[in-house]
């Protein structure tokens, strides 16, 4: 289906949100007309913890978006990719590869760079945002750089999951069970138990089961072979030749019918307890991974089709297990409250990818990687009615993360022809995209195909099982430690508040290239290099607001923030010479001015609140793949320049009723990259990109729902909720070449719901609507297509990325004690 269908869909869908929300509310208003004036009964009060303390979330001079639990039921929310649909200006999703891509307001991170902060209860996790979540109080989304009290890595904002804690006295649970179309299976569970009076114990435990819905096809190569039968890629570590890599597990993956089936599970264990007025809460969380990995499909940019079938010898895998833990420790005292929290993560992953995207064999590559992290943090929180509220503190941190990756080059790839001199075309790639029978034997020899991307020859299984090249690709050790001190306070006098905070953070980040030896000295290619480097800096990170409460209880602000991101190394130069290169850190100053209010008449609520901002982006990071000489292709992080973000943003909610419901909300980002950016596009040119649109990120994006319940009998309501969920256009590429068009997604539920019970229909993307979530241009000319250099020019822009969820029904049947 081409993208011209989908573009009619959005304008009836939205009628039809408009129909349902017109038709509850005329069977409301007669009742409102003669209800008394309940302003306070409808809803009620949000608090969020996004200054690290409990505030009214209109009280807080930030743009905050704040889910509660009861919006993530209703909306069935368990997934970063759910909640980057709902936030305007947020483009949130998970990539091919599991990890986050995200920035808030054209700031923070797509790829191996960490712009924004995720954090559960109050603690930054670098591994697992992406995994399954529930259980959950709320989950906050703190818009623009949150430096002077988070710290780096958080320069485009934070995303917080804060869970639900025990409950002290209280024997409950509860149990869900969903079951769908992609052949969902999905187990949910929570209970909560005393333990005396002043001690409580909480679990939560989940299985998620289903096989995505990407098909593999063509499971047969040219020379007559199955994937199905041959079982042999990609390649371990080979023995002998000075090979760097020390990884010894089983990476041998199969073809698969469902190269995306996905078996996750999980768990996570709280305690609380208070000891002689000293609170204390732990938790453990366990999560196990096991699912697809960048089983992409190369597109051509200029007409997407968002096709889901793909042509694969092995089924790439992403396989992590995640284990964490949590402390905390309060106590309160005559001037404020001592906090202690500390966190320690530890994961191990594999992933294993089949890089020349066809069924033939061409080259792999196997990514074992090992996390560890901790965090420590103490503060001091005043308490008490005064108008001044402070908080100082300080944070210990250290990020290690080891990568033991390699890639392999069979016999039958043509990838270095220019550094063996033994294939044909330089520079090509001979193995995508074969060629139907008859045109193949019009060609006039084998080698003499024009297009690239196809196969010059008929492989033997010998050149298919025979490694042409051993790739120690990333080979690395990296550590990066954050030390750092923070205040931040407030002042009240009358209707001003004046608040006001710094952070001084010292970091330093070490990487150490473990292939040195093995480029100079085995292969002896390549010259000398320094192995091992470190880079670091101390950075002041301010913030300031000024606030104005109205006597309605509206609040007017302005404010200003300052984030940074850590720099590192590259492993290899632009032109793929092994060298430690560094790239720089980045920092995003923030203007914003907001406007927070509440009208209440008629029993009726309506909350709404309205922002702009400014952002002054500096050494912006990208991480960008380019095609080098040889042929291959590397990963690199680079400071493209100095962007400029600004725009505005506004959301609402209408309680009309206790039936009835209406919310939404609108952003617009412009951006723009300021005079001397440059970039290496993707055959490893320069490109200047001054006055180009930043890659990623939509210029708009907008979502309504209506959600209206209808009381039955004997205390069952039924329940129907309809959400129109928009995304505005971003380009793939900072040349601005291939642009993803905009995109309208339309989520329904219908159910049944009672104290203990309910039932529900869920449909996400009920009209089928295709699109990305994220995208690349795919680097070099080894892809099916026409040559950059072409004299025909360039009319193919091959693309690939992580397609958006298409049409999914499921029951969701829940059960609480």
């Amino acid at each position: 289906m081409n993208q011209g269908t989908f573009t009619r869909v959005p304008t009836w869908s939205g009628v039809a949100l408009a129909m349902l929300a017109l038709g509850a509310y005329s069977q409301t208003a007669a009742a409102e007309e003669a209800a008394e004036n309940d302003d306070e009964s409808l809803v009620e009060e949000v608090i969020v913890t996004a200054r690290k303390r409990d505030e009214s979330l209109k009280e807080i001079p930030e743009s905050v978006s704040a889910i509660s639990a009861f919006e993530l039921d209703q909306q069935h929310i368990s997934h970063i990719n759910d909640i980057g649909l709902r936030v305007t200006n947020l483009n949130l999703s998970s990539r091919a590869d599991g990890n986050p891509n995200v920035t808030i307001r054209g700031v923070g991170s797509f790829g191996n760079t960490h712009g924004v902060g995720f954090y559960v209860d109050g603690t930054q996790i670098f591994v697992d945002a992406s995994a399954e979540f529930g259980d959950m109080e709320r989950v906050e989304i703190l818009k623009g750089p949150q430096g002077t009290l988070y710290g780096g890595n958080n320069i485009g904002g934070a995303v917080k999951f804060v869970t639900r804690r025990p409950t002290l006295g209280e024997l409950s649970g509860e149990g869900e069970i969903e079951i769908g179309e992609q052949s969902t299976r999905n187990v949910k569970a929570t209970i909560n138990a005393p333990i005396g009076d002043v001690s409580a114990l909480r679990l939560f435990a989940y299985r998620k089961e289903d096989d995505g819905f990407v098909k593999a096809v063509n499971p047969e190569r040219r020379n007559g072979r199955s994937n199905i039968d041959d079982q042999l890629w990609p390649y371990g570590v080979p023995s002998g030749a000075g090979a760097p890599n020390t990884y010894g597990g089983n990476v041998v993956e199969a073809w698969r019918r469902h190269p995306n089936e996905r078996d996750e599970t999980g768990y996570r264990l709280s305690f609380t307890t208070e000891v002689e007025g000293t609170s204390i809460y732990l938790a453990v969380r366990n999560n196990e991974l096991d699912a697809g990995n960048n089983n992409w499909r190369v597109e051509d940019g200029n007409d997407l089709r968002y096709v889901r079938e793909r042509e694969l010898t092995f089924a790439g895998r992403n396989y992590r297990e995640t284990t964490g833990g949590l402390l905390e420790v309060s106590r309160d005292f005559e001037l404020g409250n001592v906090t202690y929290l500390g966190a320690i993560t530890e994961a191990e992953g594999l992933r294993t990818t089949d890089l020349d995207v066809s069924s033939e064999v061409g080259f792999d590559l196997v990514r074992p990687e090992l996390t560890d992290v901790q965090t420590h943090e103490l503060r001091f929180t005043s308490t008490g009615d005064g108008p001044l509220e402070y908080l100082v503190g300080v944070y210990v941190a250290t990020w290690e993360n080891d990568w033991d990756s390699w890639a392999s080059f069979y016999q039958t790839t043509e990838v270095l022809c220019n550094l063996f001199g033994d294939c044909g075309r330089p520079g090509s790639l001979g193995i995508l995209e074969p060629l139907s029978a008859a045109d193949r034997n019009a060609l006039p020899s084998p080698d003499a195909d024009p297009r690239l991307g196809t196969p010059v020859q008929t492989p033997s299984f010998a050149q298919e099982s025979g490694l042409r090249l051993y790739f120690p690709f990333e080979n690395r050790a990296r550590e990066r430690t954050n030390r750092a001190v923070f205040a931040a306070a407030s002042y009240r006098q009358d209707n001003w508040e004046f608040g006001f905070g710094a952070r001084i953070d010292k970091w330093r980040a070490d990487t150490l290239d473990r292939n040195r030896d093995y480029w100079v000295t085995t292969t002896g290619f390549y010259p000398n290099y320094e192995n091992y480097l470190y880079q670091g800096d101390t950075e002041i990170l301010p913030k300031a607001s000024l606030s104005y409460f109205v006597e309605d209880g509206s609040l007017l602000y302005a404010s200003y923030a300052r984030g940074f991101e850590p720099g590192n190394y590259n492993l290899y130069t632009q032109e793929g010479v092994p060298s430690l290169v560094p790239f720089g850190k980045e920092t995003a100053d923030n203007y914003e001015v907001g406007y927070k209010s509440t009208i209440s008449n008629f029993g009726q609520r309506f909350d709404y609140n309205l922002a702009a901002f400014f952002i002054s982006y500096t050494d912006r990071q990208f991480e960008l793949q380019n095609q080098i000489a040889v042929g291959g292709i590397i990963e690199n992080i680079l400071n493209a320049g100095d962007s400029t973000q600004y725009g505005v943003e506004a959301d609402f909610n209408w309680f009309i009723s206790d039936q009835l419901t209406i919310s939404g909300g609108a952003g617009l980002v412009d951006a723009d990259f300021e005079s001397g950016s440059a970039v290496f596009d993707v055959i490893n040119r320069t490109s200047d990109v001054s006055s180009h649109f930043p890659p990623w990120i939509s210029k708009h994006s907008y979502n309504l729902s209506v959600q209206y319940r209808q009381p039955l009998t004997a205390g069952v309501e039924m329940l129907m909720r309809g959400t129109l969920l928009a995304k505005g256009p971003f380009w793939f590429n900072t040349e601005n070449t291939v642009k993803h068009p905009g995109y309208h997604v339309i989520n329904a539920r219908v159910g049944l719901e009672a104290d203990q019970w309910s039932l529900a229909l869920n449909v996400r993307n009920l009209f089928d609507t295709g699109y990305y979530t994220d995208g690349s241009v795919w680097p070099g000319d080894s892809v099916p297509g026409i040559d950059r250099e072409d004299p025909r020019g360039l009319t193919f822009n091959p693309v690939i990325g992580t397609l958006g969820q298409p049409h999914l029904a499921t029951l969701v049947l829940r059960y609480k004690f």
